[in-house]
């Protein structure tokens, strides 16, 4: 998890964006494109420009969500359990009020999963 707590478009292009090695964030860095946000605003004549054709063209659609690779699922060990809950003390119909709760189980969710991954929370 690249950001926890941060928008997408403000996480770093060298380490959060998949395809991104890091001699070419430096090229995107030197041009002033140092998050995912301005990658994906940057013409994409610019960053193939800048990457070359085919690594331009694909590190400028997957900074807009555009990525055509299937995704594959991979089974989990069996030992990789993660739990998280929240009980409301009374019946809570206000829909802000749930959602707050919802995404607050999220993010513990997430950092619970990144703790027990090699994956370190940035």
């Amino acid at each position: 998890m690249a950001g926890v707590g941060r928008p997408a478009r403000t996480w770093p292009v060298g380490r959060a964006l998949h395809g991104i090695g890091p001699r070419q964030a430096a090229v995107l860095r030197d041009y002033g494109i140092h998050s995912i946000g301005l990658l994906a605003t940057a013409a994409p004549e610019t960053v193939q420009r800048l990457l070359g054709g085919r690594a331009g063209r694909q590190a400028a659609d997957r900074a807009r969500g555009i990525d055509p690779r299937p995704v594959v699922p991979r089974t989990l060990p069996a030992t990789a359990t993660a739990t998280v809950r929240r009980a409301f003390d009374r019946h809570v119909l206000d829909g802000a009020e749930t959602r707050a709760a919802l995404l607050d189980v999220v993010v513990r969710l997430g950092l619970c999963c990144a703790a027990a991954s090699r994956w370190p929370v940035r």
